[in-house]
């Protein structure tokens, strides 16, 4: 597995220190915050692969995060093929179109992937 930044958002070093040390044995770089603000300046000066957020955090705003989240919700009415042509583009925009990237964070193979491009015609 390639290695990733990965940011772990927790106030308590009891809680974040072992959570950091299962990423560093992966070969992950660690990137410790322990507020919300810090938090979201990391999510903008990093490609960090993961966040791991304390719904705890001092300062988050979990109103905004629901928000947040749920635009990405899922509308009980779409299809699976439209779910998954939706994520594969949305996987393949966060990578810059980096097919090799998009493929791995998706858990297929480039050739998979290559085939759904052309299957739900995404770029």
């Amino acid at each position: 597995m390639d290695s990733s930044d990965v940011i772990i958002a927790c106030s308590r070093d009891e809680d974040r220190s072992p959570l950091a040390d299962l990423f560093r044995n992966r070969g992950d770089r660690v990137i410790p915050v322990e507020d919300a603000a810090t938090a979201g300046a990391a999510v903008l000066s990093t490609q960090a692969r993961y966040l791991v957020l304390d719904l705890r955090l001092p300062g988050l705003d979990h109103d905004f995060l629901n928000r947040a989240l749920g635009s990405e919700a899922v509308a009980a009415s779409e299809s699976l093929e439209t779910v998954e042509r939706n994520h594969i583009a949305r996987v393949l925009r966060s990578t810059g179109s980096n097919r090799s990237r998009a493929a791995r964070i998706l858990g297929v193979s480039r050739s998979t992937l290559h085939a759904k491009i052309r299957k739900y015609q995404i770029e």
